[in-house]
């Protein structure tokens, strides 16, 4: 809780604050050699790790953001991102 503080409290995407379903999300990539783990988090914590490369997602939209990116699904990629803006747009009217 004390790391969604200083991270951001709900997912950039969809406004989402329940913190059973949020994430960190490394906006850049990074992910894989930087494990959330209990020392990611102390460094977030203590400061010692900047965070302006870091995001608050839930878990659907890191997925969703994975896959526009091009690190998931990418033998459909094609087919997803049509789906992505249609769903952003009907959010957006909401």
């Amino acid at each position: 809780m004390r790391v969604l503080k200083i991270v951001g409290e709900c997912c950039v995407y969809c406004g989402e604050s329940n913190p059973l379903v949020l994430a960190i999300n490394h906006k850049d990539g990074g992910g894989k050699k930087e494990r959330g783990g209990l020392d990611f988090y102390q460094s977030i914590l203590t400061r010692s790790r900047r965070v302006d490369d870091l995001e608050t997602a839930c878990h659907n939209c890191n997925w969703i953001y994975e896959t526009k990116v091009g690190r998931q699904h990418k033998h459909i990629r094609d087919i997803v991102e049509p789906l992505l803006v249609e769903y952003y747009e009907r959010k957006q009217l909401h």
